[in-house]
């Protein structure tokens, strides 16, 4: 019964053209700035670190005002996309997920990532499987992590608070890599995870509940966010967490030119925002409305072959089991499996200041 139901409502979704059209790029297009400057009151006992994670943010975005109040940065820009596509769409430099339809955001959630050696694939995919309280069964490669640390070795972790999974499991890529709650919520906007999308419990739940088997899912990798309104531009810029060489540069003239803003950039700004790649919201307009000296292009380099992006099956005229679209070549198989519990630095503290607040603790 639970395999009818599973390739029934697969099936209807191919047909209703949810599906991204093979070969399609799915990236984001200049969006508008959203959030505010907030001054919330610390609840018992919060740390800075909690009030970040309360609001959804990086703890880098939670400071101290000149008189000792607690000052939180939600300012971000939220990127508009094709008219074509829908579903779920994580942008991993970004530690964030969107929901959309037709091409806007109708949701978007905070999330922490997979750490640099352990890489969600880039593509497109679809949800595959919905599990409510899921069981964790603890892949071989953490149960040698827990070893090598002097830890009891577990096999299995029921549904609870104990349990890294959280409260709701999505599973995408054939099922390899799943978006789910956590129990370290302050690993939220970090790239913290074994290859598995992290979210708070309430929001894994409102997902779980807006999505289907055959969702679409779009893992994208742009460090670089561009917001135009009348008078301003806003640039948010995150680090190349792969080490991709990405031109941010580059990235930056494409979205200006999507807009027609090129000769509104400061390149002064941009440069700064660049620079300092932590996310936060730069107002990068030039006071003369005439373009500042921007850096040179880029030397196009030699082509060099694509790895291929399996794209969804096309919308099939019966029920008949759809062959899902294989994952890319990992490492090791046991490398997408979910984080255990995370040893997080205290935010504040010295060692905070050392490997960077966007590397794992």
């Amino acid at each position: 019964m639970r395999a009818t139901r599973y390739f029934g409502c697969l099936a209807v979704a191919l047909l209703l053209g949810l599906a991204q059209p093979a070969g399609a790029a799915v990236r984001p297009l200049p969006g508008e700035l959203t959030g505010e400057v907030l001054y919330p009151r610390q609840r018992g006992g919060e740390t800075p670190a909690w009030v970040a994670v309360r609001h959804g943010v990086h703890p880098v975005r939670v400071t101290r005002s000149a008189n000792g109040r607690l000052r939180v940065d939600t300012r971000r820009v939220t990127p508009r996309f094709g008219p074509k596509v829908n579903g779920v769409v994580l942008n991993v430099p970004e530690c964030h997920v969107y929901l959309v339809h037709d091409g806007r955001v109708e949701r978007d959630y905070p999330v922490a990532v997979s750490t640099p050696d352990r890489p969600v694939p880039l593509g497109t995919t679809q949800v595959v499987s919905k599990e409510k309280n899921p069981t964790w069964v603890v892949p071989a490669s953490i149960q040698k992590e827990m070893a090598s640390r002097g830890e009891r070795v577990t096999l299995r972790v029921p549904p609870g608070p104990g349990n890294p999974l959280g409260p709701r499991w999505i599973g995408f890529w054939k099922g390899q890599f799943g978006m789910h709650g956590t129990n370290a919520p302050t690993s939220i906007k970090r790239y913290a995870s074994h290859g598995c999308v992290r979210f708070r419990g309430p929001d894994i739940v409102d997902l779980y509940n807006r999505v289907w088997l055959g969702t679409p899912v779009h893992i994208v990798y742009e460090p670089v966010l561009l917001a135009v309104d009348a008078k301003r531009l806003w640039l948010s810029v995150y680090p190349d967490i792969y080490t991709t060489a990405f031109d941010y540069a580059a990235a930056v003239r494409r979205l200006a030119r999507q807009r027609g803003v090129l000769g509104r950039l400061d390149w002064a700004r941009v440069r700064s925002a660049i620079a300092a790649r932590d996310g936060i919201v730069r107002q990068v307009q030039t006071g003369s409305g005439e373009e500042s000296a921007p850096p040179p292009e880029r030397s196009p380099r030699p082509a060099r072959p694509r790895r291929p992006v399996n794209s969804l099956p096309r919308p099939l005229p019966t029920r008949v089991p759809v062959p899902l679209p294989e994952t890319p070549p990992l490492p090791s198989p046991d490398d997408a499996a979910p984080a255990p519990i995370l040893e997080l630095v205290p935010f504040g503290s010295e060692e905070a200041d050392g490997p960077g607040l966007w590397e794992r603790n």
